[in-house]
């Protein structure tokens, strides 16, 4: 069985073969077909010429030139779901020289971004860089070329972000023809892979276990091909390759205290997010298809309608961005076609929130059912408003306006091929994107600080509801959050599943569904589709001229940041520097490292937006600039002086600071110093920050003591043994980030805020390869305010020790490290290492990093 977005069709159509012929069966979703169309033939008659057109024949064509091709395939990269992430991960992963495959299970590339959602989502242009800008430009371009630079069209198209599908469309695949080296599949569906144990590949303690290693897919004709590759990317919406691999995930809204995400539910649940159609739409005569009632049309569905229309809630059927049904997003596209959406917090809804919930791990058929389901209620609504008797005459005289372009999804019947699937799977991974990830930093005006982000945004977390209460018509829906935010860096942890060597995520990625309601954009998609193509590159390389195996979780992010920064995509909103200046580079790898931060207190009122152009879209965010002209302060030189010295610069290698001094100077010369030490270019992991903690208080670089800046052990891989830092540590407790007193390991330490005394612990559980003696390590920075007597708990394999140490004095080794002892422990994750805050009273509790050290 196929969706009707697969094969070209409307309502729920089944494909099968029989004796080398192409059958079709309507299976309308709303009520079994053998019940009202025993005979098939007649019905498939009385229909073609209404809603199929001529894609009876285009599926024909499709099949045959389907059938013909070989039976398996092999690439560097392979990309299943060609949605506008897919194309971005195919375009970066075929730009860095692999050998690509682009897998799309639909007859048409693009997904949402071809399929309807032409005014895209985001909030001012500046966020805007990569993939998706450069597709924006290249859509501007087509419109000045075929209209002229000073056209409607141009206008129209607001920089090339609000194209028509037909020329979206165009644009991707004059992207994707670019790249001989890149190879598309299409109406291709994953049916099967084949997983093996990567253990002889990667054995070491607490690696990715598991290496796909085959896939399979199936096209029209039911001809199975199976395609191998080094790395795989799974860029569907539904995360179809992820599920199928074995890769953990999850659906639904995670309750509130298991993130402290104040969107969140009080309990958990498996509501997701609604989906409705993006229809296109017109009201110039020339090009209008008046639309007909829809498969399983019934007029009882939609007479509660008027009620609502005669309770003067409504003011045209057509409007925005309130008081209407469908909501006619303004301005228009180029040549008079709107894009029809949702109306937030109407009256009267297009999204179904509860008809998708099957959807995510749902059966081709299952989902054929929803699509169908879907289109009956919407294209119904409009049919019954458009054409019941019962509607007043002031709004059917409007509505009946309105209707499809005549140029637009011709295989479709001027419907869209896709449903807007806003919400489906969301991957368990290495980093799970939670609301706090996009909200400010404290008391600053950016929000919090990424070291490894691979993508940035700048639109909230935005959820048009998870269920509805009421009646169809006039009821509301709850689970709905329009959540300002400041622009927003993104992890590449989020793209990472924590089990498989070989696989990236960057659609259904890693995020709770709060997080996820924030990254859940095109632009975005793109952004993250782009670093994923990119990285995936890098870890073939990488496997190929360093020693280790294939292994995406090893992929250097600095290595992986500049080479996103080359192609001209941001990981940090800077909003007077764009992609194109030469200064870019420099002041996205130092914006990574926290230079921009600190700089502009929080502002009035968070997500503070610039000033509005029209709905969503605002010119830059204030406070988010650069200003590399402006002279460098005295304090804003030392802080940034602690900060680079923090990632290995040491202080003899600045140039003096003179009054003369810009802020562009500085940031020159230490990106110069740092990439001639390979600094920018480096291997290392970047550390990351445990998810539990409370964000640091300080901005990158402010310290107490600069001189004890070069004792920061910046990447803890560096380190002999096995090295446990606070990230991976499991937190009992409010514990806050801090980076005020070096030295320390990885991106900062914990304090226990000198409260909640006897109720709070870290604990650090290694990952030991074998059974044997090992000393164990303690780091902590020191001064006066800390405890003096730390309580600190061993588990090892003669029982339990206990501790009590001394904060203030300085460790023994390296003035970083102190020694707790020598212990056997077990091969595996039985032992471990607590600090607690018991008997700790008016001082600070630190936690830092253990290490264990084999003897």
């Amino acid at each position: 069985w196929y969706t009707p977005s697969q094969v070209g069709l409307n309502g729920e159509w089944g494909v099968k073969t029989m004796n080398g012929a192409v059958e079709l069966i309507n299976g309308q979703a709303s009520q079994n077909w053998r019940q009202w169309a025993p005979n098939r033939q007649p019905l498939l008659a009385a229909h073609a010429g209404r809603w199929l057109g001529t894609s009876l024949l285009w599926l024909a064509g499709l099949t045959t030139s389907l059938a013909a091709q070989g039976p398996s395939a092999t690439a560097d990269v392979l990309v299943y779901g060609g949605t506008p992430s897919g194309v971005a991960a195919g375009l970066a992963a075929a730009a860095s020289g692999c050998r690509v495959l682009l897998i799309e299970p639909t007859p048409q590339l693009g997904g949402l971004l071809t399929s309807g959602l032409s005014h895209s989502d985001f909030h001012s242009r500046e966020s805007l860089s990569g993939a998706f800008a450069d597709f924006a430009q290249r859509v501007e371009q087509y419109y000045i070329d075929r209209y002229g630079a000073d056209s409607p069209q141009v206008r129209d198209s607001f920089g090339g972000t609000f194209g028509e599908p037909k020329v979206n469309l165009l644009v991707l695949e004059s992207m994707l023809g670019e790249y001989p080296n890149l190879q598309i599949r299409r109406g291709e569906r994953l049916v099967a892979t084949h997983v093996v144990d990567a253990a002889p590949v990667s054995p070491a303690p607490g690696r990715p276990n598991k290496l796909l290693q085959s896939l399979q897919c199936v096209d029209a004709s039911g001809e199975v091909s199976t395609y191998t590759c080094q790395v795989a990317i799974d860029a569907t919406y539904e995360g179809d390759l992820l599920a199928q691999a074995g890769v953990a995930w999850t659906s639904g809204r995670e309750a509130r205290q298991e993130f402290n995400e104040s969107l969140a539910p009080e309990t958990a649940d498996q509501q997701l997010q609604a989906y409705n159609f993006r229809f296109i739409m017109t009201r110039d005569p020339g090009l209008r298809v008046t639309p007909q009632s829809p498969p399983g049309y019934r007029r009882e569905d939609f007479v509660g309608v008027l009620e609502v229309l005669a309770s003067g809630g409504i003011d045209k059927i057509f409007g925005y961005p309130s008081r209407c049904i469908f909501k006619a997003q303004t301005p228009p596209l180029p040549n008079g076609k709107y894009d029809i959406n949702d109306v937030s917090r109407g009256m009267v809804r297009l999204s179904l929130p509860g008809a998708n919930l099957d959807w995510p791990d749902g059966s081709y058929e299952r989902r054929a059912e929803i699509f169908a389901e879907h289109l009956r209620d919407q294209v119904g609504l409009l049919y019954f408003l458009q054409n019941d008797p019962a509607v007043p005459p002031q709004f059917q005289q409007e509505a009946r306006q309105w209707g499809w372009c005549r140029d637009e999804f011709t295989q479709t019947a001027h419907l869209p091929p896709q449903l807007y699937v806003r919400e489906a799977r969301r991957m368990r991974g290495a980093h799970v994107f939670i609301q706090q990830d996009s909200e400010a930093a404290p008391g600053d005006a950016r929000a919090v600080l990424h070291r490894d982000a691979i993508a940035m945004a700048d639109y909230g977390n935005n959820c048009h509801g998870t269920f509805h209460e009421g009646p169809r018509f006039g009821g509301r829906h709850t689970g709905e959050f329009y959540h300002p935010v400041p622009p927003y860096q993104i992890p590449y942890g989020v793209l990472v599943p924590t089990s498989h060597c070989n696989l990236l995520v960057c659609c259904a990625v890693s995020a709770s569904h709060v997080g996820f309601c924030g990254l859940r954009l095109e632009p975005v998609w793109m952004s993250l589709g782009q670093a994923a193509g990119h990285a995936a590159a890098l870890a073939i390389a990488e496997a190929e001229t360093e020693t280790g195996p294939l292994c995406v979780q090893d992929v250097a992010v600095g290595r992986l940041q500049a080479r996103l920064h080359a192609a001209g995509s941001a990981t940090i909103y800077l909003s007077d520097v764009p992609r194109q200046s030469p200064d870019f580079a420099a002041v996205q790898w130092w914006g990574n490292l926290g230079g921009w931060h600190g700089i502009h207190p929080a502002p009035p009122q968070p997500g503070q937006r610039g000033a509005n152009l029209h709905g969503q879209y605002y010119a830059a965010f204030p406070y988010h600039t650069a200003d590399l002209e402006q002279p460098l302060t005295t304090e804003l030189a030392e802080r940034w002086q602690a900060l680079a010295g923090l990632c290995g610069i040491p202080s003899d290698a600045w140039p003096p600071h003179r009054a003369t001094t810009t802020r562009g100077d500085l940031v020159r010369s230490i990106y110069d110093t740092a990439s001639q030490r390979g600094l920018v270019n480096r291997a290392g992991l970047v550390p990351r920050l445990n998810p539990r903690a409370i964000p640091n208080q300080h901005p990158p670089g402010e310290v107490d003591r600069i001189e004890l800046v070069s004792q920061v052990v910046w990447d803890s891989s560096q380190l002999p043994g096995i090295v446990v830092d606070d990230d991976q540590a499991t937190l009992q407790g409010d514990w806050q980030y801090s980076t005020h007193t070096p030295p320390y390991v990885g991106g900062g330490y914990l304090h226990d805020l000198k409260s909640g005394k006897g109720d709070k612990t870290v604990t650090y559980t290694p990952q030991l390869p074998q059974a044997g003696r090992y000393e164990v390590r303690l780091s902590h920075c020191y001064n006066v305010r800390r405890s003096t007597n730390t309580l600190v708990v061993i588990h090892h394999a003669d029982g339990e020790t206990q501790l009590r140490i001394d904060q203030q004095q300085i460790p023994e080794h390296d003035g970083l490290f102190r020694s707790l002892g020598v212990f056997r422990f077990a091969a595996g994750n039985t032992g471990w290492v607590r600090i607690a805050n018991d008997d700790t009273d008016g001082k600070y509790v630190i936690a830092d990093a253990v290490q264990f050290l084999p003897q």
